[in-house]
Order: structure tokens, then sequence, then C-alpha cells
């Protein structure tokens, strides 16, 4: 404090601010849009209308509004493990026909993703059906065991059993990891997609 002058907290305010990069105008623009396309992209999964909100924007903001769409679209493709996952990848896979120019090249991976969680819900069943087989002699067993210590019937559910849940949550995991670097890769290619 040579000067004797006291520095306003204001002034230390803009003495810092001065020392920060300054943006570009395109990143201004990204910071700003993205986000938007972000919100679109949810509403446009949550069944709603965006068509005219897009033909609202320039096509310099687009860019932008397209690229947070498209990350919000591919967070949004998951491994079907129930009906209501499978709906909402249908969904976002719609979502890129409205952000992706080349829909030639769009539709045989989007026929490869598709072919995926087919395939992909088709090993879950064989793989729960395999525990369950596997597991049943063992309940079976025990259950008969548990019958003639009793002297009466005893219902058993083996799916409520943590022995079977384990085992399926064991089993689906792995399942899981195999297949999500397909997911992954497949993923890929669409965000390569012009």
């Amino acid at each position: 404090m040579g000067d004797g002058k006291i520095k306003s907290a204001l002034e230390k305010a803009l003495e810092r601010a001065a020392t920060f990069p300054r943006l570009s105008d395109e990143e201004l623009q990204r910071m700003e849009y993205v986000p938007k396309g972000q919100v679109l992209a949810g509403k446009f999964l949550n069944n709603n209308g965006i068509t005219d909100e897009l033909a609202s924007y320039s096509a310099d903001k687009l860019v932008y509004i397209y690229q947070g769409m498209e990350d919000t679209l591919l967070k949004n493709i998951a491994l079907p493990e129930d009906d209501n996952t499978m709906h909402s990848n249908i969904k976002a896979l719609e979502g890129f026909y409205l952000i992706k120019e080349d829909k030639l090249a769009l539709q045989p991976v989007v026929e490869e993703l598709q072919h995926l969680f087919n395939y992909y819900r088709q090993a879950v069943e064989q793989t729960k059906a395999s525990v369950q087989a596997q597991l049943f002699q063992k309940f079976q067993a025990a259950r008969q065991q548990l019958e003639a210590q009793y002297g009466q019937q005893v219902d058993f559910d083996m799916e409520k059993h943590p022995e079977y849940r384990n085992e399926m949550l064991k089993v689906i995991g792995q399942l899981n990891q195999r297949f999500e670097g397909a997911l992954q890769a497949t993923k890929d290619k669409i965000k390569a997609i012009k």
C-alpha cells in the first residue's frame, strides 16, 4: 500500500477479471445454445413437439443446438433391460433424424443399434433361463428338505431368495459389460455422422 489507498472489493475483482482470457463469440454461442439444445432434446424425449422451436433458430445457432441435442440423445440410449428403456431408446434414435444431415449414413447405424438391442434382450432372457435352471435343482432340494423337516408343504419363491437375486445381478452385470463396448462403439458412429 505504497500510495496509502485501500482498494475496494470491486476494484480487486475487476483487476482479477482483467487477467482472465476473453472468450470468443463462438465459445459464447456454444455456452448459450448447447444447453438450449439439451433442453429441446429433453422435450423431444418427453413426446413434446420441437419442430417449430427448432425452426426459430438461425443456422449458425442450430449447430450448437444440435450439439446439445446430440449429447442428450446419446446419453439416453442404454441397454434395454426393460420395455421402458427400449421405448426411450427408440425415441432417442428418432431424434437423430431431426438433427443429422446424412440420413442415409444414419439408417444402417440405427439398424445396427436396433439389432444390438434385440440381441441383448435375447441374451438376457437366455441368461435368466440358464440361472433359473442351475439354481432350480438346488432350491428344489432345499424345499424338499424343509418339507420333510416340518411335515407339510412349503411355499418357496426362488426369485425372492437373496442367492437367486445375487446370482442374477452378477450374470446380468457380466452380460452388460460385454454389450457396453458394442453400444459405445455404435454411439461413436452416430456421433461421427454429419
